[in-house]
């Protein structure tokens, strides 16, 4: 039985995703930062985030699908390791049962 393997990942640049959002590469690593939008790092300066999780974030949400706390500080644990502002964002988020926007 052959094994299909999954389609490759179209992975772009932060300056890619800023330009697709008409943001500053700043904002799109606040977001990552904020567990908004799933990145990889292949390298320690270097990040790289799937065209998907941007088509997803560019869906309209409200507030039925903000996403739950626990898994917003799910995904800040699993980018470790965390920066100074992660963790202080962390630290926020259980202070206050995760509405620290």
């Amino acid at each position: 039985m052959s094994r299909r393997k999954p389609p490759p990942r179209k992975l772009i640049t932060v300056a890619e995703a800023a330009a697709h959002f008409a943001v500053a590469p700043k904002t799109i690593r606040e977001w990552i930062a904020e567990g908004r939008l799933p990145a990889v790092r292949p390298g320690p300066r270097c990040i790289r985030i799937d065209v998907a999780d941007l088509e997803r974030l560019a869906q309209p949400c409200g507030p039925a699908c903000a996403p739950d706390p626990v898994e917003r500080i799910a995904k800040l644990v699993e980018n470790s390791p965390l920066t100074n502002d992660q963790v202080d964002r962390l630290a926020a988020l259980l202070r206050t049962g995760g509405d620290a926007r």
